[in-house]
């Protein structure tokens, strides 16, 4: 059932549910330190929002256990964010789960990623500590044997639950089990529990077949149980499922926001107008263009295909097909798909020409690449636990799989990042009356799983970039084609329309009104000495030197800074009775006793162990921090270092020697000095900053010849984007409000500009200047920054993309160079983007210029804003001075 136009609009409602319930809550360093990978953003918002609905919000009956849905993107990261919950669940005395799910196949993906610690999918640190505790997660099969120290799973199926709570069986769990036992319910896919929600007959509901009947008893039996359901997929437009889920949902996170964020790989329709087989040929030959692109970049990348089938007899029988095809292979079957090749798979021969790599060569790697033992084909409804391995590593260097066969048994659970290619092997359409049919939703939830970006990082890009796209200012980059995803289907018009439409709605391909618009730099511009040997100088970023909030540098090191003298105070095990209402003077005083000694004078097995606990002070942490130091045994002995400092320990009992010491009070007293150092230090936060030194690079490198980038210009909320200033109308019939024919404007380096209103009034400025400012410079060059460089905020490391640069030569003094950053900004932005500006505005003090003769004046400017620039001119008049 629908809901009615009149009620309620589940976006609405959750927007403004989010708003009005505030903020959330920070994520505490006992999540953050046992987490193998950083949280991004979302998913720090995600558990601080469960923290702040936990702890803050008034709202929740707290006499009940939490009962919350996470609704979040397709490879968002659903799992990690189990795995923080976990921990903090532990750490609150919730230490037995029941993991469930629809599918064995996505149990084993997930036992792997809670269990399996030498796989690439494991989530958790080697160790994990809890208030000085080392926690093991461990599988159960029922709660009988669960240990305190520990995280105890349950792994199973939805089915697999309520089959076992509704026939009891030996070692299995039961009613009476779960009703003796606080459990954390963790239900991954959880739309599947909404299935009986929607279609249960009402005889099923009287007599509690369901298994969804199965989890309410569960909670019911135990109030104090706590159920977390995360999925992608929940159809709120039903009103029984919105009214069930209206008040459990905290945290949504959709495939809309997602790929707007940049993490997701972009999807593209690849139609073709030939037979399957051609189909296949032209994925293998785009893939092995993506391989080749990645590598000459230095990334290591093995693409993966897809090859969908509609039934598991069309996808035998294509496996076998596709085998014999491979081996026998040929240059001439290349040459075949060359003809009439467009888009990417041209693209793909155009670079295969340039490299100089032959048909007859393309044609053997192939051959080799697409051998039949780096295939595997998973069409049956069964895996087996290899088949899982492989298809749950497919990322890995050692898992050579290039190709994956499959019909229904990929849909929902898998976890993959290089896969780039999925091949629709038939040409059915099942929607009707204008309804999109349930196999073309299925296929859109196939290729929102392979969107997921694979990430990367290259000598231009940043660490911090690694798992978001990069080239979204410029489609003509060459890495782009491994920031998307190619749906390769039969040339069937009506079919295409209603995927791309499906597409739109799950937010996986952006809304109508996409245009693709290409700059240049004008060959004037090309030829110029500027261009040709001119430098542009910016700053780079780097990781700080840890700062210790207390105190001074220990033997003249200016490394790091450790305390002179860690105090402890050691635990006196004595208990006494004090009179409530007896006087002060009369209470007895316990006389205390000091002992002081060096931090390597407590055997080393001792502090081993305490370091062992300690998880903020693992030696791939401390290495980052600290520069030189060899090993994790030496920071903590050697004398120049930790094993140098002095210890006072103040006890009850009178030590008067460091050896009289117990084992207990040294360990005790390790583990409060590791404590105290990892915390000064700050060992878990990467900090960086940006230097005040700028350096040149070669202008011919900075900015690219040709631009092709994508705008959407319809429900925009930048006026003008994206559309061009130079033709008052342009051939998509959009008019700018700010016309220039640019291409006749010398000064303008590129020939046309797509950007904000704000911007084109900066452009508009300048050309009203541009006589005055030659009055007094010559050679000069207002250029856009396309995606070009970055300059780094000085105290923070903070990556800043000024929209504009402005060059010249002084022809008044000869051999100085102006470098002016620029960065229009509308009044609505402004506020939220203030440190730019307050950096901007420390460049011109505190930049240092790194130039062997030229003397280079590197200028930034408040922020332009055609508002306040009409009422006090504030750029104008600081170019006017310069």
């Amino acid at each position: 059932m629908s809901l009615p136009a009149r009620e309620v609009q589940p976006d609405k409602y959750y927007h403004d549910r989010r708003i009005n319930e505030g903020g959330f809550e920070a994520v505490p360093d006992y999540i953050t330190q046992n987490l193998r990978h950083e949280l991004r953003p979302y998913q720090t918002e995600a558990i601080g929002r469960y923290f702040h609905y936990y702890d803050v919000n008034p709202s929740r009956d707290r006499s009940r256990g939490l009962q919350t849905l996470f609704n979040m993107a397709t490879g968002s990261g659903k799992t990690m964010i189990m795995a923080g919950l976990m921990l903090d669940l532990y750490k609150r005395g919730f230490n037995k789960v029941i993991f469930f799910v629809r599918t064995n196949n996505i149990v084993e993906k997930t036992r792997e990623n809670f269990l399996t610690q030498n796989s690439s999918k494991y989530l958790f640190t080697d160790k994990i500590v809890i208030d000085g505790k080392v926690v093991e997660i461990r599988e159960v099969s029922d709660f009988s044997d669960a240990r305190d120290d520990a995280i105890n799973i349950v792994f199973t199926t939805t089915s697999g639950l309520h089959g076992s709570i509704k026939t009891p069986r030996e070692n299995g769990l039961t009613y009476d089990d779960l009703a003796g036992h606080e459990v954390i319910l963790l239900a991954d896919e959880a739309h599947n529990l909404s299935g009986d929600t929607k279609s249960l007959t009402k005889e099923e509901k009287e007599n509690d077949s369901s298994w969804e009947k199965t989890i309410s008893k569960v909670q019911e039996n135990n109030p104090k149980n706590i159920l977390l359901e995360f999925t992608a997929t929940i159809d709120l437009e039903d009103a029984d499922i919105f009214y069930k889920y209206k008040d459990r949902i905290i945290y949504r996170y959709d495939l809309k926001a997602f790929r707007e964020d940049g993490y997701s790989k972009d999807v593209w329709i690849h139609e073709v107008a030939a037979e399957t087989m051609d189909r296949a040929l032209q994925a293998m030959i785009i893939s092995q263009y993506r391989k080749k692109i990645a590598l000459s970049s230095g990334v290591w990348l093995k693409p993966v295909v897809m090859f969908k089938s509609r039934l598991v007899i069309d996808s035998n029988s294509f496996f076998d097909e596709f085998k014999v095809k491979v081996h026998s292979l040929n240059a001439k079957d290349l040459e075949k798909q060359r003809n009439n090749a467009e888009g990417i798979l041209n693209s793909a021969f155009e670079y295969f020409d340039k490299e100089q790599l032959s048909m007859a060569d393309l044609s053997d790697e192939l051959r080799y690449d697409f051998a039949e033992e780096r295939l595997i084909s998973v069409a049956k409804g069964t895996v087996t636990p290899e088949e899982q391995r492989q298809l749950n590593t497919l990322e890995d260097k050692d898992n050579e799989i290039r190709a994956v066969f499959a019909v229904d048994v990929l849909n929902e659970g898998w976890d993959v990042l290089n896969l780039f290619d999925i091949v629709r092997l038939y040409d059915t359409r099942d929607s009707k009356n204008g309804k999109v049919g349930k196999t073309t939703n299925a296929e859109a939830q196939l290729i929102g799983r392979g969107a997921r970006y694979y990430p990367f990082v290259t000598e231009g890009t940043g660490e911090e970039m690694r798992y978001t796209r990069k080239f979204d200012d410029n489609e003509l980059e060459p890495l782009r084609v491994i920031e998307q995803l190619h749906y390769h289907s039969a040339s069937n018009p009506r079919y295409i329309q209603e995927m791309r439409q499906t597409l739109r709605e799950k937010g996986i391909l952006a809304d109508e009104g996409v245009i693709r618009r290409r700059l240049e730099l004008k060959p004037e511009f090309t030829t110029t000495t500027i261009y040709q040997t001119g430098k542009l100088w910016k700053n780079e970023r780097i990781v700080k030197k840890p700062v210790v909030l207390s105190q001074s540098t220990l033997f003249g090191s200016d490394e790091y800074n450790l305390r002179p003298i860690y105090e402890v105070e050691l635990p006196s095990h004595l208990s006494r009775d004090i009179q409530v209402f007896g006087s002060t003077t009369e209470q007895q005083t316990t006389e205390s006793y000091v002992v002081k000694f060096k931090f390597l004078d407590i055997p080393s097995n001792i502090v081993r162990h305490a370091a062992d606990k300690n998880k903020k002070l693992r030696y791939d942490i401390v290495s980052k921090k600290i520069e030189g130091i060899g090993s994790l045994e030496a920071f903590l002995t050697d004398k120049s270092k930790l094993g140098g400092v002095e210890i006072q320990a103040t006890s009850t009992r009178n030590i008067k020697r460091a050896n009289n010491l117990t084992p207990d009070e040294c360990l005790f007293i390790a583990e409060h000095v590791l404590e105290d150092v990892a915390a000064d230090m700050s060992l878990t936060d990467t900090e960086y900053e940006g230097t005040h030194e700028f350096v040149p690079y070669n202008i011919s490198d900075i900015f690219d010849k040709k631009i092709e980038r994508n705008y959407f210009v319809r429900g925009n909320g930048d006026a003008e984007f994206g559309l061009s200033q130079s033709n008052l109308v342009d051939e998509a019939g959009y008019k700018t409000n700010f016309h220039i024919d640019l291409n006749r404007e010398d000064w303008h380096a590129y020939n046309d500009n797509f950007g904000t209103s704000e911007e084109k009034q900066l452009v508009l400025l300048i050309k009203k200047l541009i006589d005055d400012l030659r009055q007094k410079w010559t050679d000069v060059y207002l250029i856009r920054n396309e995606g070009g460089f970055k300059i780094y905020d000085f105290d923070t490391g903070a990556a800043f993309e000024p929209d504009y640069v402005l060059i010249a030569n002084d022809n008044r003094n000869i051999g100085v160079s102006w470098q002016i950053f620029i960065e229009p900004k509308g009044g609505h932005i402004a506020l939220m983007d203030d440190w730019k500006q307050k950096f901007l505005l420390k460049i011109s003090e505190e930049a240092e210029v790194v130039a062997d003769t030229a003397d280079v004046k590197i200028i930034g400017v408040p922020f332009y804003n055609s508002d306040s620039e009409a009422k006090d001119h504030t750029i104008e008049t600081i170019l006017r001075s310069l």
